[in-house]
């Protein structure tokens, strides 16, 4: 039976549009006919996944009555379909659909239709716990008794457990179990290697098997990739099972215990060249790491030597330049000075032999007095001579 695929969630950035990209891929996986809807268009969205062809839904989200008779059409449009279909959405428009199915459910119509109607929440670990759970409350209280409800179970913000107990201990889980078709574990990986890949592969964008694929990823990375696909699919294909197997489906508690069997350790013998090979990458880059670590003290201690080298040199060329400006100042001073001295004595010389010249010159000019009173003086005594 083909299924519409629903991923709500009243809280953004908890890993929804991820859910809805696995979902699709597992679809596809399988050789159904599924097409992905993307009503949040975002730059994180689902649409941004080239590889599943996602088709954008745009939804009116002025007032919720509006958004309801927008996502009316387009679900009426879905169902009439000859496929299944996953549908991501965002946090915006979590109550009006909710309200959307409130009012409009009808359980005989849905046993009639050639399609099951699942709906995806997302319960997050860490601060985003309480928001989730809130959001799964809500799916709860207000939709029908007759719904699916597929919990996914994200520890990738951190452990999903309430004094210590974990989920499946939840009052909101023992008193819905009915409603709670199935329970998806996206475990937290102890290996900062697989974190590291698998955020590599949501930030290109990329299906599991375009990393497998893709030349961006080593080979022991893809070999990461594929067993975080193969541990989820695995979850997938016990709420999803083949037409043949329906009749012995487990239900969410079974599923539950099955996963927790499947997460005991293991030692494999087929496994145990992969766990070799991780361990190697992981001790490989924890000395690569080791290696980078020295290489930068080393430099950061070059660097600091190097300032304190330039500062040194540089108070040494402050103190050169201050002695060679002192020096030619006083050279400069001592010639000043030699000038003004050779200068005065110049000037000296100059006014002794111009006071030498006007004694000179007094004694000429004496002189030259005298000898013209003696010649009056004579003349003098000729014409009184002449007269006497």
């Amino acid at each position: 039976m083909k299924s519409i695929n629903l991923i709500l969630q009243a809280k953004n950035d908890v890993g929804k549009t991820y859910i809805a990209s696995i979902l699709t891929e597992y679809f596809q996986s399988k050789g159904s006919k599924i097409c992905a809807y993307d009503t949040e268009n975002s730059k994180n969205s689902l649409a941004k996944f080239s590889g599943l062809k996602v088709e954008p839904v745009e939804l009116l989200d002025k007032n919720p009555a509006a958004c309801q008779m927008e996502f009316g059409k387009f679900f009426d449009m879905a169902i009439a379909k000859n496929e299944g279909a996953v549908v991501d959405t965002g946090a915006n428009i979590f109550e009006p659909i909710v309200q959307y199915f409130v009012k409009n459910w009808d359980d005989d119509l849905v046993a009639e239709n050639t399609k099951e109607i699942i709906f995806h929440t997302v319960i997050a670990g860490g601060d985003r716990l309480d928001d989730t759970i809130n959001g799964l409350v809500t799916l709860c209280n207000k939709l029908p008794p007759k719904v699916k409800i597929v919990v996914w179970l994200n520890e990738f913000f951190g452990p999903i457990a309430v004094d210590g107990k974990p989920f499946e201990e939840f009052k909101i889980y023992e008193n819905n179990k009915g409603k709670i078709h199935g329970i998806i574990k996206i475990r937290d990986q102890d290996s900062d290697l697989f974190k590291a890949d698998l955020l590599k592969k949501n930030a290109l964008k990329m299906t599991f098997e375009e990393g497998i694929r893709s030349e961006e990823f080593y080979i022991i990375s893809k070999q990461r990739l594929k067993m975080i696909q193969r541990e989820i699919f695995e979850q997938l294909d016990l709420i999803f099972p083949p037409l043949n197997e329906l009749d012995s489906k487990p239900n969410a508690q079974e599923i539950v215990e099955i996963i927790d069997a499947k997460s005991k350790p293991q030692t494999l013998e087929k496994e145990i060249p992969i766990i070799d090979n991780i361990l190697n990458e992981e001790a490989i880059a924890k000395v690569d790491d080791a290696i980078k670590s020295i290489f930068e003290n080393h430099l950061k201690r070059l660097e600091t030597m190097n300032a304190l080298h330039l500062s040194e040199a540089s108070n040494r060329a402050e103190i050169v330049v201050t002695q060679a400006a002192e020096y030619l100042t006083n050279q400069m001073q001592q010639a000043a000075d030699g000038i003004a001295a050779s200068t005065s004595s110049m000037l000296a010389a100059q006014i002794d032999a111009a006071n030498k010249a006007a004694v000179e010159a007094k004694k000429a000019r004496n002189w030259s007095i005298f000898a013209a009173s003696g010649s009056l003086i004579v003349v003098a005594c000729a014409i009184i001579g002449k007269f006497f």
